[in-house]
């Protein structure tokens, strides 16, 4: 086990991204293909479903393309993740810029769907407690949700590391994050918070150059009616598609600079390997 530095860890995206410009580049020209991809395949659908004669069908296309549409997203996210673990972990295992579909973004998916029905279970619970003590004030229930909010907290820090041990030892492997992170809550904190902090603002700064870089392309006016009329996306769709595909080619940056510290914090708060 090395030594293991929040601060270190929060920036390692950077690193990764420095060294490996090249593949975290694919990675978007890939997300903006599985968008463009998923959106065909929606369409498709539901077009089809909407075909049919049958009462209901045209209600039933909205709900399946919807529910395409959400799969599609959480596959493609997790093909990033299992790309940048590979990247990170097993770069010698073969890949198209690292990234495939097999059982470890499967069980990426799945660790993610358990962490996701643990916390719908504890907001259930939380809600179940303030309607069952209504009788004691709202004192009492912002007591209740702040307790939740704190307990949510230090239990996803504890399990913060599920996708990372899964990929790794190739096995849900829920258990092993909460042996790695013991003791080390507080240091994963400051490392999210730094993480998330950077990442936030270099969020802004981004915004900020492309508002400014559309706003003496199209004007500043035309700019600004998109931020406050929803009609404008009829008379100026060009900044509608160039935002979006600014923010599809920008999110395997964002979710680069906010995963590889937990790869990084992983790999230094491992277990050796048993002689």
């Amino acid at each position: 086990m090395t030594e293991f530095s929040p601060s270190d860890a929060a920036l390692e995206g950077f690193r990764v991204i420095g060294e490996r410009w090249r593949v975290v580049a694919g990675w978007s020209l890939f997300n903006i293909i599985a968008l463009v991809a998923m959106v065909i395949l929606t369409m498709v659908i539901a077009f089809g479903v909407a075909a049919a004669s049958s009462a209901g069908a045209v209600e039933l296309s909205g709900q399946l393309g919807e529910l395409v549409a959400t799969l599609g997203a959480a596959l493609t996210e997790a093909i990033l993740a299992a790309g940048l673990f590979r990247l990170m972990l097993r770069p010698e295992e073969p890949g198209f810029l690292h990234l495939r579909i097999g059982a470890d973004e499967l069980r990426i998916l799945g660790v993610w769907a358990v962490m996701l029905a643990g916390a719908f279970l504890l907001i259930g619970v939380c809600a179940a407690l303030v309607l069952a003590g209504r009788g004691v004030g709202s004192g009492a229930a912002i007591a209740i949700w702040l307790g939740v909010i704190v307990l949510g907290a230090w239990l996803a820090l504890r399990f913060s590391l599920a996708a990372v041990t899964t990929f790794a030892e190739r096995r849900f492997s829920l258990m092993a994050s909460w042996r790695l992170t013991r003791g080390h809550v507080w240091s994963l904190l400051g490392m999210a918070v730094l993480s998330v902090c950077v990442v936030t603002l270099l969020a802004l700064l981004v915004a900020l150059a492309l508002m400014l870089v559309m706003s003496f392309s199209v004007g500043f006016g035309a700019v600004m009616e998109t931020l406050t009329d929803p009609e404008a996306l009829k008379t100026h769709p060009g900044i509608y598609l160039v935002q979006l595909a600014a923010q599809l080619a920008l999110f395997p940056v964002a979710a680069v600079l906010l995963l590889a510290p937990w790869v990084s914090a992983y790999s230094a708060l491992r277990e050796p390997p048993a002689a």
